[in-house]
């Protein structure tokens, strides 16, 4: 999930540098994405983090479709599989 997030959103543009900058919100994607989110539910969440926790006015919307998808797309463990 890092490398997509870092990859393909990185809204603040520090991927780089900090490579764990945007760990923070693997646990609420991996919730979506164990509920089966869909990619919209997921970009809605991104843009939640944007501007409500980053302060910023958000990435456009089919640039976070495609984070969004590239998440779906991974193959994740179950988090009973983590313990």
């Amino acid at each position: 999930m890092r490398d997509v997030l870092n990859r393909d959103w990185d809204p603040i543009g520090v991927a780089e540098v900090v490579a764990d900058e945007y760990d923070m919100y693997i646990g609420q994607i991996h919730s979506l994405l164990a509920k089966s989110a869909s990619e919209e539910e997921i970009a809605e969440y991104l843009l939640w983090v944007e501007v409500e926790r980053m302060g910023l006015t958000g990435t456009p919307v089919d640039q976070r479709l495609l984070v969004a998808k590239n998440l779906r797309e991974l193959h994740l463990p179950s988090p009973r599989n983590l313990e």
